[in-house]
């Protein structure tokens, strides 16, 4: 046992350092990644709710900010697997289960990387004359997009991190 202050164990010095123990790197990944990617996993739902609150102003005929909004588009749709996608990555942290995650990365590859760039296309070729906030709408929905795009691109890069991690030899998950 050590101490601040008294005697020491008779035959070291301290110049033993090298041979204690250290956290392996793959924890240290994991643990720091954790948190990133649950931050991440929180700010997702901020454009899921937007894309709600859209579907349902035009579904309840509710008639928001006095402007006439274009109507719901298919991606629109699509993108509202988000909250299931989100939650199985979330789900898989709690016992760094690597397949549950490698699930969210293929499904969020597959529904929701695609919706949002045919969002961006349908936005090149035909923009939107319609403003909101005294902006273009189709600047606004160049904005949603891109910030969108670089979240999940974000949280994909660091799941996929977490998934290299979990399945380093030695990795012990419950």
């Amino acid at each position: 046992m050590s101490s601040y202050s008294g005697k020491t164990v008779a035959g070291s010095d301290g110049s033993d350092h090298s041979f204690r123990e250290k956290v392996a790197s793959q924890y240290k990944t994991s643990a720091s990644l954790k948190s990133t990617i649950k931050t991440l996993f929180l700010l997702s739902f901020m454009p899921m709710l937007v894309i709600l609150i859209h579907i349902m102003q035009e579904d309840l005929e509710i008639r928001l900010l006095n402007v006439d909004l274009p109507p719901v588009e298919v991606w629109e749709y699509v993108y509202m697997l988000a909250p299931f996608i989100t939650f199985i990555g979330y789900s898989s942290l709690h016992k760094n289960k690597a397949t549950q995650m490698s699930i969210y990365i293929y499904s969020s590859l597959v529904t929701l990387v695609p919706a949002l760039l045919y969002k961006a296309w349908l936005n090149f070729t035909n923009p939107s004359i319609t403003t909101l906030f005294k902006m273009p709408l189709s600047i606004l929905n160049y904005i949603f997009v891109v910030l969108t795009l670089l979240m999940h691109a974000y949280s994909l890069l660091c799941a996929s991190k977490l998934v290299k991690a979990w399945k380093q030899k030695g990795y012990k998950s419950k």
